[in-house]
């Protein structure tokens, strides 16, 4: 419901990869980003803003989905997901 419950949620359960919204109340899924930096998380980019993708990339996501996220779309980053872990 909030980055901050997301942080604190994956402090204490582990997790490969990551779905992250981008525009969220208060804190951005950027904040989430920047605070699991030294994590070994994965974040997808999910948001139905197209400007946000290069600051996605700059921020080291393993990708960037636009909304409404196609089924195919999610399967083609979950592969990409495994052919790099």
């Amino acid at each position: 419901t909030s980055p901050e419950n997301a942080y604190n949620f994956l402090k204490v359960n582990s997790i490969q990869l990551l779905f992250c919204d981008i525009v969220m109340k208060k804190k951005d899924g950027f904040w989430l980003a920047e605070k699991l930096k030294e994590s070994n998380i994965s974040i997808v980019f999910v948001s139905s803003h197209s400007d946000y993708a290069i600051k996605a990339f700059d921020a080291c996501s393993l990708h960037y989905l636009l909304k409404p996220a196609l089924r195919d779309d999610v399967e083609e980053v979950i592969k990409r997901y495994k052919r790099f872990h």
